[in-house]
């Protein structure tokens, strides 16, 4: 028996035990670390959100539309502002339904799939969505049958009077093709010393000018503004015309 050869392969097995259990080891190290911050990688990484936005449960619609829906503006993904908690997320997937007054992240989990997250409405402070900056504003308003979360659309702040916008949809049955559906239906205020004023159309607004009320009239003949129905823009441009002459 060749005692050389033998030496040499117990000393040849010995050392891959050695390196077996030393990688094992590393391994186990390396596994435990993925359990413990998965999570965080994943929230981190993957999806560029923070896990303190996504640890909320799946949110689902009152109801499908067939062809409507309760959000406001595109469903297309689209980059939004938040301010959530005494922080700020830059660039956050955002949506807000319209039909309860609840703005949710929409995200993509583990498995590739499209969902939709519950935030804490209450931490939630403002938000831009597109072009519209909404603001939480917790005054009550007397006027809006809408009693969620107290989201509006900010269309002008000024140094005395502010227009918002309530984005509110409702639900109708489509008599066309029989199914449950969501409506539009915006609601226009004047925020003028700590209270709401609805703004269908310029009675509101003029009676907040007092004296200067005709001044207001001259400057909507000029510009050929309507006293009803009026567009967004339009009172947008009327209310800024009063802002700077009301006393």
């Amino acid at each position: 028996m060749n005692l050389v050869g033998i030496t040499s392969r117990v000393i040849l097995v010995l050392f891959a035990l050695a390196l077996q259990e030393g990688y094992s080891q590393e391994l186990s190290n390396r596994i435990n670390l993925t359990v413990q911050n998965k999570e965080v990688w994943f929230d981190t990484f993957v999806t560029g959100n923070k896990p303190e936005l996504v640890n909320g449960r799946e949110y689902f619609t009152a109801f499908n539309g067939a062809t409507t829906n309760p959000f406001f503006g595109t469903l297309q993904p689209q980059k939004c502002q938040l301010w959530y908690d005494e922080q700020y997320y830059p660039e956050v997937n955002l949506l807000l339904d319209c039909y309860v007054d609840k703005l949710v992240l929409r995200q993509i989990d583990k498995g590739g799939l499209t969902v939709i997250i519950e935030l804490d409405q209450n931490k939630v402070e403002k938000f831009i969505l597109g072009e519209h900056l909404f603001k939480k504003i917790n005054i009550d308003n007397p006027f809006t049958l809408l009693k969620g979360n107290n989201f509006y659309d900010v269309l002008y702040e000024g140094k005395k009077i502010n227009l918002v916008a309530k984005r509110k949809k409702v639900s109708f049955n489509n008599q066309d093709n029989l199914k449950l559906e969501y409506r539009l239906e915006d609601e226009m205020y004047i925020l003028y010393k700590g209270k709401f004023i609805p703004a269908k159309g310029t009675k509101g607004l003029l009676s907040l000018m007092g004296g200067r009320a005709p001044e207001a009239k001259v400057f909507m003949n000029s510009r050929k503004l309507p006293a009803r129905k009026i567009s967004d823009a339009s009172l947008r441009e009327l209310v800024i015309f009063c802002d700077s002459k009301i006393e």
